[in-house]
């Protein structure tokens, strides 16, 4: 009898035990294992691994059980199947669910958005912050104009390679993957079409873009472009000075300056076209589809000049003669004049 309640006695503590066991593995594999109250992004690069993994996880999401997710990860083999990537991590995610999670894969691929008339030096941020690579690679590879021949640009030329759009990139894509990248979108951009309007009109793909970036600096009215790309046309093909006032402000490395004086044209460098003939060497900022299409399909007129009109709406007045564009310059100069005044008085 005592033999017998001593089997029954171990059985029971066997069930006991086995119990224990099992409601303590059910609550380290299923019960929540994260700490956090809101939706929280993981990266992950390619030199991670399952420790590094598990690390961040401890620091980004406050992960309870370290040892356990871990040791439950190599179980479900995560790090044979880890990659690069973003990750959405959720509220109340248990160990099971983060394991299948890394398992699988998260976000591989990611928006990135590139605007006309952004300065060149925005692109290594919007690059770095939104893909594998961080900025400070794609300032390297965009400096270097030994690397960036092999797509016939420079370090300033490149400007005209960025065509405005939304690209949807994979994140851990490398540096020259991502430029290889743009590359093939500008030479998609660069269709025949558009290839025969610049050679019908003397201009080069580059010199397009390098004359639409200067469009873009100069109005923000679409409408007008056209019209502007027309009279710079004219000074050209009439070997005048372009004359226009957004290269003097990037020479001066000043694209905010409101007024340009005499003293201001004068700077020598090769994109003050007050100082050179000609085109700038280069685009003065990436260049926008509406302006290069603006180009490409200037207006034709026999119009040499124009000024910003008065009233601070965006648009010009143009000129045949130097006499009409005097007036009208003269008319603009008064307005700003007054605004001057105007200040100077409210701060008194």
């Amino acid at each position: 009898m005592k033999f017998l309640k001593f089997v029954l006695w171990s059985i029971v503590s066997l069930a006991l035990l086995a119990g224990g066991i099992a409601a303590a593995i059910w609550y380290f594999v299923f019960s929540p294992a994260i700490n956090i109250t809101e939706n929280q992004q993981l990266t992950l690069k390619r030199t991670d691994n399952l420790q590094s993994l598990t690390e961040k996880l401890t620091e980004t999401c406050g992960l309870k059980y370290p040892r356990i997710f871990y040791l439950i990860a190599e179980r479900m083999n995560v790090e044979k199947n880890l990659r690069a990537g973003k990750f959405e991590i959720t509220p109340n995610m248990n160990n099971k669910e983060l394991a299948v999670l890394f398992r699988k894969g998260g976000t591989f691929t990611t928006n990135i958005v590139i605007r006309g008339s952004w300065d060149l030096r925005n692109i290594p941020t919007v690059l770095g912050n939104n893909l594998e690579p961080d900025p400070d690679s794609f300032k390297g590879v965009l400096d270097n104009s030994a690397y960036l021949s092999k797509f016939g640009f420079n370090n300033k030329t490149v400007a005209a390679m960025f065509i405005p759009n939304t690209y949807n990139m994979y994140w851990f894509s490398t540096t020259d993957e991502v430029l290889s990248r743009f590359y093939k979108e500008y030479q998609h951009f660069w269709n025949k079409e558009r290839s025969a309007k610049a050679d019908s009109l003397g201009l080069t793909p580059l010199q397009v873009s390098i004359l639409a970036s200067i469009l873009d600096k100069e109005t923000n009215q679409v409408s007008e472009m056209p019209r502007i790309a027309g009279v710079y046309l004219n000074r050209l093909n009439k070997g005048w000075k372009l004359q226009a006032d957004p290269t003097v402000k990037y020479a001066l490395d000043s694209m905010t300056m409101t007024r340009i004086y005499i003293e201001h044209t004068l700077i020598e460098s090769p994109y003050n076209t007050y100082f050179i003939a000609g085109l700038p060497p280069a685009p003065i900022c990436i260049p926008s589809v509406q302006a290069i299409d603006a180009v490409l399909n200037r207006e034709q007129h026999d119009l040499m000049y124009f000024c910003a009109k008065p009233d601070f709406s965006g648009f010009h007045v143009f000129a045949k003669t130097l006499d009409e564009h005097n007036r009208n310059a003269n008319l603009y100069h008064r307005f700003l004049n007054k605004l001057d005044r105007e200040k100077a008085g409210a701060k008194k």
